[in-house]
């Protein structure tokens, strides 16, 4: 018995035909789908791993501690030591900053993905909020 065929590169497709009580049930009728259905089970296995890879375990390293005694930057590290993302608090008062922005970084920990800036609401001395601008 053949095995279904897994495509390279391994590819998504989210349009699968729906089946109709007419369709003969015949392996003509059910091997398409279920290609489709496998060849996205290994894209999605393929993407999950790539993600594991890219993240991995990490490590986290605090800088610059201000008069209050709170670092304003965070550092995450990937076991092999390039940095994944940054995370920085500025603006407002210490200790309550008004924003917190996110750096990530590809695989080889120079080149920035994207950016991500958060809005830090308070109450009272209790950060309630971050919302992302």
């Amino acid at each position: 018995m053949a095995n279904q065929d897994i495509k390279t590169p391994k590819e998504y497709d989210q349009a699968i035909r729906k089946l109709e009580t007419s369709d003969p049930a015949h392996a003509d009728t059910f091997n398409p789908l279920f290609e489709k259905l496998i060849n996205n089970d290994a894209y999605l296995k393929e993407q999950q791993d790539k993600l594991i890879e890219y993240t991995g375990p990490l490590s986290t390293e605090r800088l610059s501690k201000d008069s209050n005694d709170i670092y304003v930057e965070v550092r995450y590290k990937r076991a092999n030591g390039s940095l994944l993302k940054k995370s920085v608090l500025s603006d407002g008062v210490s200790p309550k900053y008004t924003t917190r922005t996110e750096t990530y970084y590809a695989a080889d920990g120079i080149a920035v993905l994207f950016t991500k800036v958060y809005s830090l609401t308070y109450t009272g001395d209790d950060l309630t909020s971050e919302v992302i601008v």
